[in-house]
């Protein structure tokens, strides 16, 4: 839920809203051990990162992203936004965030994300982030997601259907 808080600020800053989304209510699940904890709140109510990697598996020196999508419908090819933080020895170092255009103009789940066509509308397509996404990714020890089994096959099964091709992570 504390990793939500941070990239929900992102995709406020990007014109979308936190809705009430479903797969989002527990705590957060963090890859690769399947750990669930919640996190204590640092300045302006967002983790602080040495207690983000404090809680995490590996140490202060590891390097990992927290990483959220949003899609359009229940295709996982279907990425619409994605956020993500990344935390080196215990620091953020870098905040990402891109909107999508999706393959449709139908977009479900709007009362989730807040998002709608008029704000995809002429947004880059996701292959064409694809490069921003990977150097987000590159030397990550492991990658944090808030609802790690959604989040990883967006990933990988909007990479696939483009023909796209994600490090092992």
């Amino acid at each position: 839920k504390i990793l939500r808080k941070t990239l929900v600020s992102l995709l406020a800053k990007c014109g979308g809203k936190e809705g009430k989304d479903r797969r989002h209510e527990s705590s957060i699940a963090l890859p690769p051990v399947g750990v669930t904890m919640p996190l204590p709140l640092g300045d302006a109510g967002l983790p602080a990162a040495s207690a983000l990697s404090a809680s995490l598996p590996g140490n202060e020196a590891d390097t990992f992203v927290a990483l959220d999508f949003e899609t359009c419908d229940t295709s996982r090819d279907s990425a619409i936004a994605l956020g993500m933080v990344r935390v080196e020895a215990g620091k953020i170092t870098r905040r990402w965030f891109s909107l999508f255009t999706p393959r449709q103009s139908n977009i479900q789940f709007s009362e989730v994300h807040g998002l709608s066509w008029d704000n995809l509308r002429g947004m880059p397509r996701f292959e064409e982030r694809f490069s921003d996404i990977l150097e987000m990714l590159s030397g990550v020890d492991y990658v944090v997601a808030h609802n790690a089994a959604f989040d990883r096959s967006v990933l990988e099964v909007s990479a696939a259907s483009r023909g796209l091709t994600l490090p092992p992570l």
